[in-house]
This record gives structure tokens, sequence and C-alpha cells, in this order.
């Protein structure tokens, strides 16, 4: 029924949500198409799920850094570059 998408819809986190009626069966690839058409602010929260329940938590855990090591062997011909993306926490590391 309507109503019962519109409860999935509007759920705070609808990527951890079972998908109404036969919908349910849908593989998790195709749930983070369907996400991404509906709640489109969650996708990428669910497609980290995704990567971890499909490659393994190595594929999303961020690697230690040590800044105290890397600016030992950077210099001023070899310099530092911090590559940030959208949607990752410098500070969650």
């Amino acid at each position: 029924s309507w109503k019962r998408w519109k409860e999935w819809a509007d759920s705070e986190t609808p990527e951890l949500e079972p998908l109404p009626q036969d919908w349910k069966r849908l593989s998790s690839f195709h749930r983070l198409v369907l996400l991404r058409a509906l709640r489109s602010d969650r996708v990428v929260i669910a497609t980290e799920h995704w990567v971890r329940d499909t490659l393994g938590p190595s594929y999303v855990e961020a690697l230690p850094f040590d800044l105290e090591s890397a600016i030992d062997d950077a210099s001023a011909s070899t310099p530092i570059f911090f590559l940030l993306s959208p949607g990752m926490d410098p500070l969650r590391a």
C-alpha cells in the first residue's frame, strides 16, 4: 500500500528498513538504485553499508594516519596532499 511506502520513505534510516510488500526480494544493489530514486540524501550512507556487506569492512574503514611520520617523509620536493571526497569526514578517522 502507498501508506507503507510513505512510511518507508519518511523513515530516518530507510536503508536499514525492510522494503514494503514484494519489494523485499530486491538484491542489495537494486535496493541502492531504489533508494537513489526515492531518498537520494541517504545514498552515501547506504553505499557504505553495501560496500561493507559486499566487499568487506576493510574497504570502508579508514586507514590509520600518522601525521608526524608523514611530516618526516615530506620535504619541499615531496609535499603532502590531502584528498577529501564528498561525504567523507576527515575527523572520523
